[in-house]
């Protein structure tokens, strides 16, 4: 969909070794201090992006370009200036083509836009046939992981 094998093979390699059972993080610490490293994290986050943008591609004429605001006339535009830069954000879009890519169900749940506002609305992205496997919390311009309390363990 549009990259060289040489352009993406050592991001592909980077991500299955990280998958491969001896380096993939056993816990919560270890996976922080996987992420806090800006280099070996980047390897596994432009990997998504690849990912993410090769999906978009693909699916760009049934499934998203109806979605799309702004002066994007193809997929290729969309994805260089929204998905593939290391320095943007991952908007909604980009979370449904990786739930869809991965067949991955997220609750995503919003505030509300004041600061004072407690209340939530949740949607749930993703294969409708899977069950819930993570919860992101989006505040105005910004997406976290969150927790359900029966999940944490004490």
């Amino acid at each position: 969909v549009g990259y060289t094998a040489i352009t993406i093979e050592i991001f592909c390699e980077f991500a299955v070794e990280f998958m491969k059972e001896s380096k993939f993080p056993k816990n919560q610490e270890a996976l922080d201090k996987f992420f806090a490293d800006p280099v070996e994290s980047m390897y596994l986050v432009w990997f998504c992006r690849l990912l993410c943008a090769g999906y978009i591609k693909h699916n760009w004429a049934e499934r998203f370009q109806f979605f799309v605001t702004g002066n994007y006339a193809t997929a290729e535009d969309y994805c260089a200036k929204e998905v593939e830069p290391t320095n943007m954000e991952c908007g909604q879009l980009q979370i449904i083509a990786l739930c869809e890519y991965f067949q991955v169900r997220i609750c995503v749940e919003y505030l509300g836009a004041s600061e004072q506002s407690e209340e939530t609305n949740s949607i749930l992205l993703g294969p409708e046939e899977k069950p819930v496997s993570i919860y992101l919390l989006y505040r105005p311009g910004h997406y976290d992981v969150i927790y359900p309390k029966d999940k944490v363990s004490n």
